[in-house]
Order: structure tokens, then C-alpha cells, then sequence
């Protein structure tokens, strides 16, 4: 089998390489050389034919090709390497042979048939193997004399400038095929690019009136907490003010009590001071009034001493009352220029971002 199928391997290489120029030789003239020509399709279906029955026959060969070879099959001589057939012979009963039956008779006949086939095979095989040579090679028609050329192309046709034409035509389609390609892809490159950049710009826009919308907002956020802090200062400062004057008029209230429990204080000393002096008779009398007298010298003037203490005292609070309020007053400008000076540094901050 080996060997049957390396005769098959080199006849069907043979039969290709020979038949492969003959099939593919063009069967009209190239472009623009005159009229179309008759198309030799018998000789193409004559060479397709052969090398599909030379491949079928290898095929089959290659498959089945040693069946009908083998030893017992195709004859009616019982095989030596059979020993059995022998060993039964003495107990096949005498006489005439019995017919066969129908099947056996339908196998014999497919038997018969599948042998013509292979040997049929094997001549096509042999048969394209010797007449392969006297077939035409290549172009050869084309430049035979009183080929197609000579038919249809003219006297002063040249075959090898048409054919570089076309191949340079050929070219030229190709390279106007790749440049359409070429710039159908930088089309939509660019495209691509622009939609991108279109897209990257919708961004940029979208963030900067974000980042916008919420610097307005910290602005506003800013403002309402200063306006807050503003009100709050406003209400403590009043409700202070309210507080000193509670206290200025309590403090007036006590000090106009205070002055008309020592009026009447003095007014009854008088009185008292009156009666004695109006009961004394004597020196003794005269020299107590006139020590009461001299007390209340003193009196008055330990009263026009407290009552400048006082004053100077309440002198000195209202002072350092104003200083107070002066050192508040300074603390919220201070305040205040501090947050201007925070808010435009933050403004600016937003602005260069």
C-alpha cells in the first residue's frame, strides 16, 4: 500500500504541474485589443474533466486500491493462508453444487462492478499521464502565430506594453483605492478628533460653571454669615446699651434716695439742733450750740468732700466706659477689615483657579 501510494503522490504532482498552465492560459485577448474571443470552453471542460477523474481515481485508489489485489478477493481460488476452507472440504456433502442465493449473486455483481471501477481508474490515470505532454503550456496560445493576438489584436500590438499598461492601471486603481482609504480613515480620525475636543470643550464648559455656581454660592454662603454675625453684634451691642441705661437710671434713682434720706436726716439734725439751741439759756448751752455749729461745719464739708468723690468717681467709670466702648468699636473694625481682607484673598484665589 506504501508503494501504491507514493506512485499515486508523484502520477497526481505530475499531472497538476503539466495541466495547472493549460487550465489557467487566458482564452481571450487582454483589454482593449479588438473584440471579444470565442471562448474555448470544450478544451477547458475537456482539461477539467481529466484532472477530476485522475483525483477521483487516486482517491479511490488511495482508499480501496488494495481490495481488489488482496488474496480471496476478485478470484474464485480458495487462499493458502485460509487453512479452514480445507479442514471443511470432507464435511461438504456429495454432489451438485447448490445455486447461489440472490444476495450472494447481487454481491458478486457490485464485486464485479467495483473491480471495472478501479481498473477504469488506474487507465485514467496512466492515460492522462502519457497524453499530459501534447497539451499547450502558459500563454503559448496567446503568442502563437495566428494566435489571438495575431486574430484580434492588430500587427502593431504589443503584448508585453498592453500588459505593463494594465499593470500599471492596476496600480494606479489600487493606489487610489488605498488613498481613499487612507483619507476615509484621517476623515474620521479628524472626525473623532473633533467630536472629542467638541466633547472635551462641553466640560471644560460645564466644570467652569460649576466651579462658578459654586464660588456664587460660597459668596452668598459668605454674606449670610456675615449679615447673621452682624445682626448678632447689632443685638448684643443694643442689648447692652439697654443694660447701662437700666443701671445709670438705678443708680440715679439710688443716689436721688440716697439725697432725700439725707436731706431729711438733716433737716430733722436741724430742727433738733434748733430746739436745743432755743432751750439754752446759758453759756453751756451757747458753747454746745456752738459746737454743734462747728460739727455741722464739718459735716457739710465731709459732704462736699463725698459728694466730689462721688462725682469724680463716676467721672472716672464714664471714662473707662468710653475707652471700653472706643476699644470694642476698634476690635470690630479690626474684625471686619479682617474679613474683607480674607474674602477679596479668597475671591482672588477662586479668580486664579
Amino acid at each position: 500500500r506504501f508503494e501504491q501510494f507514493c506512485f499515486l503522490i508523484c502520477f497526481s504532482g505530475l499531472l497538476f504541474l503539466r495541466m495547472a498552465p493549460g487550465i489557467v492560459a487566458p482564452s481571450m485577448p487582454p483589454r482593449g485589443c479588438g473584440p471579444r474571443a470565442p471562448s474555448s470552453w470544450p478544451r477547458r471542460v475537456w482539461r477539467f474533466a481529466v484532472c477530476g477523474a485522475a483525483l477521483c481515481a487516486a482517491l479511490h485508489l488511495w482508499t480501496a486500491g488494495s481490495d481488489w489485489l488482496a488474496p480471496g478477493r476478485g478470484s474464485s481460488k480458495p487462499s493458502k493462508r485460509s487453512p479452514e476452507i480445507f479442514e471443511n472440504l470432507g464435511r461438504l456433502p456429495v454432489g451438485p453444487a447448490p445455486e447461489p442465493s440472490t444476495a450472494e449473486q447481487v454481491e458478486s455483481v457490485l464485486e464485479s462492478a467495483r473491480t471495472g471501477l478501479r481498473l477504469l481508474g488506474a487507465l485514467a490515470v496512466l492515460a492522462v499521464a502519457v497524453i499530459g505532454p501534447a497539451f499547450p503550456r502558459g500563454t503559448a496560445p496567446v503568442h502563437a502565430e495566428g494566435g489571438l493576438l495575431a486574430q484580434y489584436g492588430g500587427e502593431g500590438f504589443n503584448y508585453d506594453n498592453e500588459l505593463k499598461r494594465d499593470s500599471r492601471e492596476a496600480v494606479e486603481e489600487r493606489r487610489r483605492a488605498e488613498e481613499a482609504k487612507r483619507r476615509a480613515k484621517l476623515e474620521a480620525r479628524e472626525k473623532a478628533e473633533r467630536e472629542a475636543r467638541k466633547a472635551a470643550e462641553e466640560k471644560r464648559k460645564a466644570e467652569q460653571e460649576a466651579r462658578e455656581r459654586i464660588r456664587e454660592e460660597f459668596k452668598k454662603a459668605a454674606e449670610e454669615r456675615q449679615r447673621a454675625e452682624q445682626e448678632a453684634r447689632d443685638k448684643r451691642e443694643k442689648a447692652a446699651a439697654e443694660r447701662k441705661k437700666a443701671e445709670e437710671e438705678r443708680a440715679a434713682k439710688d443716689k436721688e434716695k440716697r439725697k432725700a434720706e439725707q436731706e431729711a436726716r438733716e433737716k430733722s439734725k436741724k430742727e433738733a439742733d434748733e430746739r436745743k439751741a432755743a432751750d439754752a439759756s446759758t453759756r453751756g448751752e451757747q458753747e454746745a450750740a456752738r459746737k454743734v455749729a462747728e460739727a455741722k461745719r464739718r459735716e457739710e464739708a465731709a459732704k462736699k468732700r463725698a459728694e466730689e468723690e462721688a462725682a469724680r468717681k463716676a467721672a472716672e467709670e464714664k471714662r473707662r466706659e468710653e475707652a471700653a466702648k472706643k476699644k470694642a468699636d476698634e476690635e470690630a473694625a479690626r474684625k471686619k477689615a479682617a474679613e474683607e481682607a480674607a474674602k477679596k484673598k479668597a475671591e482672588e484665589e477662586a479668580a486664579r483657579k
